[in-house]
């Protein structure tokens, strides 16, 4: 005989009631801080890195070694911030012809732009020195070629691939209020550019012309240890700056500290800027950041290898 055989499950429900202390009563008390007044910044990322760049070249997000392409600045203090401009170390000497990489510093080929459209990138205090060779195939300003070096200190704005020269009238050994020439015409691995400055016409703030004989000339405003002047190279607004010594030829943009402060807002300004919150950029409030966009214009004619680090740094106050 067959016996059926059945199994069952037996199914138990347990709740378990948790019980919470019964609110009897409550208290608050008021909780204060007052914070110091403090202008802070801070810059990311920490560092850049640009590798395999060829001579007369832009360096830029493709071969920074993390790919960045732009800095963030940050106002991490308690007050408004109502300026903001840079620094970047160059060179204390010529890093030209002189067989290594030891008087190179990265810091004079970084070029920055804020960010907006179209980009316009600027060095931030980019220097020269006068070239260390004869340059043949230059006319002086009294129509020498090559030019006459007594009388004469020459040399090249370098932005890349582009090559502008200058010349600055030495002869009195003082150099705050002499006479500066730059040509309008960009000498290239490809064209020759603006050689012949036996008659250039005025107005280094003028826009440039275009030919090998093209060249604007001017004086510069003496102020102490710098002569200077508002220049346009290239189509670019910046302020030159030359020292007493005539040893030394600055071109800035992002750079207002002096002796630039001398020159006007449109060749060198604040990259942030405002007088009182309302105008300009309006203030920037603790907490908040802006953008630029940063990139390096190498020249021709440095030594291979890593150039001496530089570094670019960040200036803020609250007015």
């Amino acid at each position: 005989m067959l016996k059926s055989i059945c199994k069952s499950i037996t199914l138990m429900l347990i709740f378990i009631t948790t019980v919470y202390g019964q609110v009897n009563d409550t208290d608050t008390f008021p909780v204060g801080v007052s914070l110091t007044s403090k202008t802070m910044v801070d810059i990311n990322p920490g560092s850049l890195s640009w590798i395999g760049i060829s001579p007369g070249s832009v360096g830029n997000s493709t071969s920074e070694v993390n790919n960045h392409y732009q800095i963030q600045i940050t106002n991490i203090g308690t007050k408004n911030i109502t300026h903001i401009w840079f620094n970047a170390t160059y060179p204390k000497a010529s890093p030209f012809a002189v067989g290594s990489a030891e008087e190179t510093n990265a810091g004079n080929y970084i070029v920055l732009s804020k960010d907006t459209q179209p980009k316009s990138y600027y060095f931030v205090n980019r220097v020269e020195y006068g070239e260390p060779n004869t340059l043949v195939y230059l006319k002086d300003p009294d129509g020498n070629m090559p030019p006459n070096s007594t009388k004469y200190l020459y040399g090249r704005f370098r932005n890349a691939s582009n090559e502008y020269f200058w010349f600055l009238n030495k002869e009195d050994g003082n150099c705050t209020d002499n006479t500066f020439y730059v040509g309008d015409e960009a000498h290239t691995s490809v064209k020759t550019g603006s050689t012949d400055f036996s008659n250039c016409v005025a107005g280094l703030n003028n826009t440039p012309g275009a030919g090998v004989d093209s060249c604007r000339v001017g004086t510069l405003t003496g102020n102490n240890a710098y002569g200077y002047s508002e220049i346009n190279i290239g189509g670019q607004k910046y302020c030159a700056a030359v020292s007493q010594h005539c040893n030394r030829t600055f071109f800035s943009h992002w750079n207002p500290d002096y002796p630039f402060n001398n020159c006007g807002k449109n060749s060198t300004e604040f990259a942030w800027n405002t007088s009182n919150g309302s105008d300009g950029d309006g203030y920037l409030v603790p907490g908040e950041y802006f953008n630029m966009s940063i990139k390096v214009h190498v020249p021709y004619g440095i030594y291979e290898g890593a150039s001496t680090k530089g570094k670019l740094t960040v200036l803020v106050n609250s007015i």
